[in-house]
């Protein structure tokens, strides 16, 4: 997760090579307008940044990372599968 601008955003980047050569990075999320968590006190509610990434048996990668865009939802989770 990545907060360039202001804005957090879930980006993505590979390497075939061992990491001498990286991708082209990817922003797997979109930025949405919600209700800001962090107070001038700290963070007053229970709600962070939640992000997960694995690579299966086929190396697949599978992202998934949670999103509350306010208050009146519990928000919701995210998924991509890449190669």
């Amino acid at each position: 997760m990545d907060a360039r601008g202001g804005l957090w955003n879930t980006y993505y980047r590979s390497s075939t090579d061992g990491g001498a050569k990286w991708s082209a990075e990817v922003d797997l999320s979109t930025y949405v307008e919600g209700f800001d968590y962090i107070q001038p006190a700290g963070f007053g509610f229970p709600f962070g940044d939640y992000f997960e990434l694995d690579i299966d048996g086929d190396g697949n990668t599978h992202a998934v990372w949670g999103e509350g865009r306010n208050y009146d939802t519990p928000g919701s989770i995210w998924y991509t599968k890449g190669k």
